[in-house]
């Protein structure tokens, strides 16, 4: 029989819908999850004259996959990018590092020699750190960039000279959601087994979640809705699957950095915090298929959870809530190596639970936001609903 430490997960991403790529696939880190086909019938109605039933047959049949996963570095870049419906790959590297790169407060990171705009782009999240002190390491995004200088939104900047700060490095990779519509193929291999492959062609990316709560390793989940399963004897693609990146999984312990909102660090304490993103996938069906004819997409929708301790400072977001104002939110993360960031640069507020605690316990502020499009990206001042940037 075939056990569950004998079984892998791999995707490849298609360049033709439903079209499998002779190419390597890339093993899924997963906790658990399905991959399966459910297939409609409808019975007959004929009357027969021995009052049994007079048969089934097919009408349709949906091809789904959902995985469980913790975050670990590497390991789901390409399902952020398919899963926000990026027009583009993650960008090319931003790589600045100068010995002629001051700062000044609030806002402002200037160079004597360099050039800013070579890689730099408006509404790029950038990671900045020198090698002589911490003053202004972390991220920072960008509001306005010219050959010698960048302004960044939030005023968290320390001034500092060139000299003390050292060899400063700007590094980062950029991406936000769009409208292009990406698709994969899915295989399941059972490796107890002798030639036993289940594949999902055309699986396209619907709900996918980001979650982090009190005691536990940061998590994701991805659903899928494709175009049909089938069996096979032999693996897909070029018959190869690429290793997942073996990067420690994330905790929220050692791995998420100072929650901000509005660009600015907050001081109340953060209990919870999930992101949940929808493309909002529907399967089309046409005569004479038994497999889906398409898998279209609609648009990208961002929600999310922040649960807090109520204290004075978290009252200023219950009263957004009350008063309907936007903000924006910044969450990142890191493992000590590799670090992410998240940005909403335009949400509201949209529900409180409520709750009245029991007796000898803490008031909970569990807020609920939705998402729209803000901010501003390159100089056409682009908005967009949610962004990523990566080291």
């Amino acid at each position: 029989m075939s056990d569950s430490n004998k079984i892998q997960v791999s995707f490849l991403r298609e360049a033709t819908w439903g079209t499998t790529p002779s190419s390597a696939f890339t093993e899924i880190l997963l906790t658990g999850g399905s991959f399966a086909q459910d297939v409609q019938t409808i019975e007959s109605s004929t009357v027969r004259s021995d009052a049994q039933s007079a048969g089934f047959k097919r009408t349709a049949a949906d091809a789904a996959a959902s995985f469980n996963a913790e975050w670990s570095a590497g390991a789901f870049d390409e399902f952020i990018r398919g899963g926000i419906r990026s027009n583009a790959d993650w960008s090319t590297a931003i790589s600045q590092s100068e010995t002629d790169i001051s700062f000044a407060a609030p806002s402002t990171i200037a160079t004597a020699d360099g050039n800013f705009t070579s890689d730099i782009v408006k509404g790029d999240m950038i990671y900045v750190a020198s090698s002589l002190t911490n003053t202004n390491q972390g991220w920072h995004r960008v509001a306005a960039v010219a050959t010698a200088s960048i302004t960044v939104a939030s005023a968290l900047i320390v001034t500092e000279s060139a000299s003390t700060a050292g060899t400063v490095t700007i590094v980062g990779r950029n991406i936000q959601n769009g409208s292009t519509m990406s698709s994969y193929t899915l295989q399941q291999e059972f490796i107890d087994l002798t030639n036993h492959y289940l594949v999902i062609a055309g699986a396209r990316i619907g709900s996918w979640s980001i979650e982090v709560a009190p005691g536990s390793i940061m998590t994701s989940s991805f659903n899928f809705a494709g175009k049909s399963v089938a069996a096979a004897t032999s693996k897909a693609g070029n018959g190869s699957v690429t290793a997942a990146a073996g990067n420690s999984v994330m905790s929220e312990v050692d791995s998420i950095g100072s929650f901000i909102v509005d660009d600015a660090i907050v001081t109340f304490d953060v209990t919870n915090f999930t992101v949940n993103v929808d493309a909002e996938n529907r399967a089309n069906s046409g005569l004479g298929n038994l497999a889906k004819v398409g898998i279209e997409q609609g648009k990208v929708s961002v929600t999310g959870t922040i649960e807090m301790y109520l204290d004075d400072a978290a009252w200023a977001q219950l009263a957004k809530l009350l008063a309907f104002t936007s903000f924006n939110l910044t969450v990142p993360w890191d493992d000590g190596t590799n670090r992410y960031i998240v940005h909403i640069p335009k949400a509201f507020w949209l529900s409180e639970s409520g709750d009245i605690p029991s007796v000898n316990s803490d008031k909970m502020l569990s807020l609920n936001f939705g998402a729209e499009p803000g901010g501003a990206y390159t100089s056409s001042n682009l908005t967009k609903t949610i962004a990523f940037a990566k080291v």
